[in-house]
């Protein structure tokens, strides 16, 4: 473990001057007895002495184990001389290396580590993603230059970090605008059921059917369609308020458009008094997003509700607005169906039917599905 040690070395650009100032300064270094010698004479008379001989017999017993140890020291030492001379910039290495030795008189020599020559050492630390090397050309000597940078491992978690939450948030508003869609169409699906049903109720009342032929049977057409009796001018070019009445497309026409009725799924759910989830991501670029508030007020489709953090109030259209759903034994108000507008106790969770069991104040049981009530305020 025998190791030059130099005192203080200075930097100079002529690499012939800086060995030979470095050779001058020579000394020699005991590292199991971390003692400095003056010269050979004074080394080889340390290394006759009890202590040195004991030093290295508790070498010898595990020497794998203390340079493992000399390996580790040497390593954090010199990243540390590395960040406070230099930080986060460009160094190169044989000034960094200098630095280390003229740094402290009681640090770990290189000779006494794993690693051969140092270019070995700065070799493992970018392989392991502590250290960037930069090789470049010397115009003077033609020789290779290493530069060493100091890698910034907290500034890449926590850009990996937001790498990661932004990744997480695209996904969680590429779900939520599916869900949208889903429901859109769901609605609309409702929609055209509806009108195709109310189209059939339409044809089964006017009494139309479908016109079929015997084979041989002769055609006839009467033209007026009136009774006997009546005149077959009076009922071809004049208005017959009776024949009017009589016919449903013209006394709709008469009567103007039919106004659909309004579906249950449609209807305003929101009542004041209720804690709701607000689902929108756009608005003020989801700052108010997944934030329970309360609704103060309501009217048609657009209900007022109050943001308790950030303290806001907002009106919204239903349509981004959830139910809460309490712990069992809280009360929650019924919000669809002839009990609208009670209040109940939430009694169980029927999760794989995603409803509840809800009991009104009467006592009586009713099973809801979750979008049906909501947490009172």
């Amino acid at each position: 473990l025998q190791f030059l040690y130099f005192i203080g070395p200075t930097m100079t650009s002529n690499p012939k001057s800086w060995n030979q100032k470095l050779s001058a300064r020579e000394k020699l270094w005991c590292q199991m007895c971390r003692k400095q010698c003056r010269d050979q004479n004074g080394f080889d008379m340390h290394c006759k002495s009890k202590a040195h001989n004991e030093a290295m017999a508790i070498f010898s017993a595990d020497p794998e184990k203390y340079i493992e140890r000399f390996s580790s020291d040497f390593e954090r030492d010199f990243l540390d001389v590395l960040s406070v001379k230099h930080g986060f910039n460009p160094a190169r290495l044989n000034v960094t290396y200098s630095q280390y030795i003229a740094d402290s008189m009681q640090h770990t020599r290189l000779s006494a580590t794993k690693w051969a020559t140092i270019l070995d050492f700065v070799r493992e630390l970018e392989r392991r993603g502590k250290l960037k090397i930069t090789e470049s050309i010397d115009p003077i000597s033609k020789g290779t230059l290493h530069s060493i940078q100091l890698v910034d491992v907290a500034r890449l978690k926590r850009e990996q970090a937001a790498e990661d939450e932004a990744a997480k948030a695209s996904a969680l508003r590429g779900k939520e605008e599916a869900a949208l869609q889903r429901e859109y169409k769901r609605r609309y699906d409702a929609v055209k059921q509806m009108q195709q049903q109310a189209g059939g109720e339409e044809a089964t009342d006017s009494g139309k059917t479908e016109f079929t032929r015997g084979d041989g049977e002769a055609i006839s057409l009467e033209i007026g369609g009136k009774p006997e009796g009546a005149g077959v001018g009076k009922g071809v070019f004049e208005d017959d308020d009776e024949a009017n009445n009589n016919n449903p497309a013209k006394k709709r026409k008469k009567e103007g458009p039919r106004t659909p009725a309004p579906r249950a799924e449609d209807a305003p759910w929101p009542l004041p008094g209720i804690v709701v989830k607000i689902l929108h991501p756009t608005l003020a670029n989801g700052k108010y997003h997944k934030k329970k508030a309360t609704i103060i007020s309501q009217s048609s489709y657009t209900s007022t509700v109050k943001v308790a953090d950030p303290p806001a109030t907002i009106a919204l259209d239903q349509e981004y607005l959830q139910t809460v759903i309490p712990q069992i034994g809280r009360s929650v108000m019924i919000l669809k169906g002839p009990l609208r507008g009670t209040t109940g106790t939430l009694d169980a969770m029927l999760e794989k039917e995603y409803a509840a069991r809800v009991r009104d104040p009467s006592g009586k049981v009713h099973t809801l599905k979750y979008e049906a009530f909501s947490k009172v305020a």
